[in-house]
């Protein structure tokens, strides 16, 4: 794995993340608290074969998530993540086959792939005031299962 592509994946998972953070915070603290929320992954638990920077870029910005709760949790913001299982995107149509879409969906009770509003009603729910005491919390929103590539 070229040096460049882990350095990549942790500049979009985590140092964008962490530098976003520092910049909203201080006005959510004027404003007497907000939420920050990331995506995360899956991939930050699973061990798939070559994912290493995708998957442990995933895994720091879920750290970060649980740590930076602890940071600002006293200027009520909060900082959540969502873990997505297999979401039906674009980028997953362009890759997945029938027999691996029926290897997912086995290893999945919910016996579908996600999509992408399954995600943005999980991130409705995290910002929402029915969250307000959900901080430092990675929700994996899979269908219930754990989907891999191969």
């Amino acid at each position: 794995m070229p040096m460049a592509d882990f350095r990549r994946a942790y500049e979009l998972n985590v140092f964008s993340f962490f530098h976003l953070s520092q910049l909203v915070a201080p006005e959510m603290e004027k404003n007497g608290g907000g939420v920050i929320l990331t995506i995360t992954s899956m991939a930050a638990e699973n061990k798939n074969i070559n994912m290493t920077s995708y998957a442990s870029s995933k895994a720091a910005a879920s750290h970060l998530v649980r740590n930076m709760a602890f940071d600002l949790g006293e200027k009520n913001i909060r900082v959540n993540g969502i873990a997505p299982g297999a979401i039906l995107t674009d980028a997953l149509k362009s890759v997945i086959t029938p027999e691996i879409e029926q290897k997912m969906l086995q290893h999945t009770p919910i016996r579908r792939l996600g999509q992408p509003q399954d995600i943005a009603n999980a991130a409705l729910f995290l910002c929402s005031p029915a969250a307000s005491w959900v901080s430092g919390q990675i929700l994996t929103v899979s269908g219930g299962g754990v989907q891999e590539l191969n």
